[in-house]
């Protein structure tokens, strides 16, 4: 997993994310509560390799069922707005189910692969991501996505002022 990061985080826009550039290095990883994937394992070893081999501050978020927008909307501003400065690097790291919407314009993030699942709650990361954009710091978006026509699919955004 982590190698598979490093080698996509390379390949990245050509962006200049070399942590040791930046004056602090904060890490969100997104994950839903109710999840049929179980990443749980996988996202708390990657918050240890990120906090004790990078020396990174981490920051865990479990996506609700209910009020789910809204809960993530809150915790993405708070968390940017007390980690957020020039000279800084946020970065974004989700796991779960995600598809293109039929317009092919916006992520759908859900925390099932079946709909009719009692547990099934979607929601649209781009709200999301619109709080990120703004931020002054350099961001880097992560997300390991369990795609409805493909078993796994890794991708990384880089923003950079």
């Amino acid at each position: 997993m982590v190698d598979a990061l490093n080698k996509e985080a390379a390949r990245v826009s050509g962006a200049d994310l070399n942590p040791f550039r930046y004056d602090g290095v904060q890490v969100l990883l997104i994950r839903w509560d109710h999840d049929d994937l179980g990443v749980s394992p996988e996202v708390d070893a990657l918050a240890t390799v990120f906090d004790r081999d990078f020396g990174f501050g981490v920051s865990q978020l479990t996506i609700p069922v209910e009020n789910s927008i809204h809960q993530l909307n809150r915790a993405i501003l708070d968390w940017v707005e007390a980690y957020d400065h020039d000279g800084a690097l946020l970065i974004i790291y989700y796991a779960g189910h995600g598809q293109i919407s039929d317009f092919g314009r916006t992520l759908v993030w859900s925390n099932r692969r079946d709909e009719e699942d009692e547990y099934y709650c979607e929601l649209r990361w781009n709200g999301c991501e619109d709080i990120l954009l703004q931020a002054a710091a350099d961001k880097l978006f992560i997300s390991i996505v369990a795609m409805l026509r493909m078993r796994y699919r890794l991708g990384a955004v880089a923003y950079q002022k």
